[in-house]
């Protein structure tokens, strides 16, 4: 009978010690029995026995992935029979350690942007020209008249201007022949319904308007981080992050009666970030937290993601036995 561990608390995912029989003739050719034995809960562990004959070239014997029930009791057995071999070694093919914390449904910060169109006018309005265009529906017309106060093409730009802004939350700014109609607040369009246009009554006839620089409106959205556990958090776990370089952490403690439960880990930790930062933190009642910028376009900075600190590591043992 040979005792021996190929697998002594690893951390990480990988292939352990070689071990080989006393002799070429004896080796391992009875039954194997493994124990796989983990330190600290895990969501996923799946081992590996190798074998070979020469120590060079390996063949996986068999692989074992932990049930609900293992992960639970944090142990499995297994035998191997039918298979001798001369040299064996453990692998540790996956371990999960439970609630980690994994991305969610982020959503990148957007500035919010005003319209802006720039219209020029191949010439300037000239008398009795009407000069006209419909904003929002709204349809705004003024006429050039030598006997007005509408005597010239700048006083018709600037009568045009105040009628729209008198109603529209557009600023109209006159340079020469050329209008710009800008919103006023950024993220809220607006719509041109009938482009600027002459109904021309002088002998020069119908002016061309062009758009020399249009910028698209842009509304602003709201900076979302979302963070998704594994599992619900135990005994001695901590969930933190660093947000605009302010860290916020909060371990689950049994003996604290506001701190020995998941729900009230998850949730206290959310009130915290809340509270410092112009963010809102909400904790949906299971394993999810959503941060979410309290000003749509306005950003704030995740230096470190979430992340779960378990209170002991997840490690993997691996001891065999053969008859």
């Amino acid at each position: 009978m040979v005792r021996f561990k190929l697998v002594d608390a690893a951390n990480t995912a990988g292939i352990g010690a070689t071990f080989s029989g006393a002799s070429e003739e004896e080796g391992y050719d009875g039954i194997h029995t493994y124990q796989v034995n983990i330190a600290s809960a895990a969501s996923a562990i799946t081992v590996g026995i190798d074998g070979s004959l020469d120590g060079v070239l390996w063949t996986e014997l068999v692989e074992h992935a932990f049930t609900g029930g293992e992960l639970t009791a944090t142990t499995a057995m297994f035998n191997l029979t039918g298979k001798p071999v001369t040299f064996i070694r453990g692998n540790v093919k996956t371990l999960t350690q439970n609630a980690t914390a994994g991305a969610g449904t982020d959503i990148e910060n957007v500035v919010a942007v005003k319209q802006s169109i720039v219209k020029a006018m191949d010439r300037s309005v000239e008398d009795t020209d009407e000069l006209s265009i419909t904003i929002n529906t709204n349809p705004y017309a003024v006429t050039a008249d030598i006997t007005t106060t509408h005597a010239d093409a700048a006083a018709v730009y600037a009568a045009l201007k105040v009628a729209i802004e008198a109603v529209e939350p557009i600023t109209v700014t006159i340079d020469g022949d050329s209008l710009t109609f800008e919103a006023n607040v950024a993220g809220t369009p607006y719509v041109i319904n009938t482009d600027l246009s002459n109904d021309d009554a002088s002998s020069t006839g119908v002016m061309t308007v062009t758009d020399s620089l249009s910028v698209a409106n842009v509304e602003a959205v709201a900076q979302v981080e979302q963070t998704l556990l594994g599992v619900d958090m135990v005994d001695g776990d901590t969930i933190s992050v660093t947000i605009n370089g302010n860290d916020y952490a909060t371990t689950f403690d049994a003996t604290d009666a506001d701190l020995d439960s998941h729900d009230e880990v998850m949730t206290a930790f959310a009130l915290a970030i809340t509270t410092g930062e112009v963010i809102t933190a909400a904790f949906d009642g299971t394993l999810t937290i959503t941060a979410t910028a309290n000003v749509a376009g306005t950003a704030f900075i995740l230096n470190t993601d979430f992340a779960v600190t378990p209170a002991v590591e997840l490690s993997v043992t691996i001891l065999g036995r053969v008859a």
